[in-house]
């Protein structure tokens, strides 16, 4: 079954099919390293978009530790005023 000519056709229509391969493998190197430069420039991408969201995420950190704190200072400010309007006035004239 091996040495029949069939057997002997199927097996160089392979030989032939991985040459071809080969051939354009190799006709279309400039393909190949095109697409490794794009990876390395994708690569290169994602970590600058790493970083900058990471930035993002920090600078959200502090305007919500700093919101925190005006939200304090804004509620000490009305409990003053609030001490004011219940027994200590003041003349407007001598501000």
């Amino acid at each position: 079954v091996l040495k029949s000519q069939k057997a002997i056709g199927v097996t160089l229509a392979i030989m032939r099919t991985f040459t071809k391969i080969r051939r354009y493998a190799i006709s279309h190197n400039e393909l190949v390293g095109q697409i490794q430069e794009l990876r390395q420039e994708l690569v290169q991408s994602k970590a600058w978009t790493k970083d900058r969201l990471s930035a993002v995420a920090d600078t959200i950190i502090i305007l919500e530790e700093s919101l925190s704190e005006l939200q304090e200072v804004v509620l000490d400010i009305k409990g003053a005023e609030e001490v004011e309007k219940i027994g200590f006035l003041r003349d407007k004239n001598k501000i």
